[in-house]
């Protein structure tokens, strides 16, 4: 099942912008357990997902009873150009976590974010580190 799942999404989707691949993970504890992501690249990759969610679902309908759960999610939050005063477009890496002593921060900062977008990062660094 981890070679044969792969292998029929990648051979779906192959011609789908934005596809970059997926992987399947099967619980050690649990082998009726399985986990399927797959990965989208490029500035549409959220719309890709979104729009190529139900050819993942058909292809894995053969294979699977049932689903218990679908997530869709992004780790990588978009800073626009102008936000915190950048001068070009950047992403906030919310999968990547560092912590740093105060001490090595300069001060003023560069800027300040949006509340809109502070509490963006801040629920994907909840999701990556498992607390919702």
């Amino acid at each position: 099942m981890e070679a044969t799942i792969p292998a029929a999404i990648a051979g779906a989707l192959k011609e789908v912008d934005g596809f970059a691949g997926c992987l399947v993970m099967i619980s050690r504890h649990e082998a009726r357990l399985v986990t399927v992501v797959t990965f989208w690249a490029g500035n549409d990759r959220a719309k890709c997902c979104g729009q190529n969610v139900r050819w993942v679902h058909a292809l894995l309908a053969p294979y699977l009873d049932r689903r218990l759960r679908v997530q869709t999610f992004s780790m990588r939050v978009p800073i626009k150009k102008g936000d915190a005063h950048l001068d070009f477009n950047c992403w906030a890496k919310c999968d990547q976590v560092t912590t740093l002593e105060k001490s090595l921060l300069k001060y003023p900062p560069i800027g300040v974010l949006s509340a809109e977008r502070l509490a963006r990062i801040e629920g994907q660094v909840k999701i990556c580190l498992g607390l919702t």
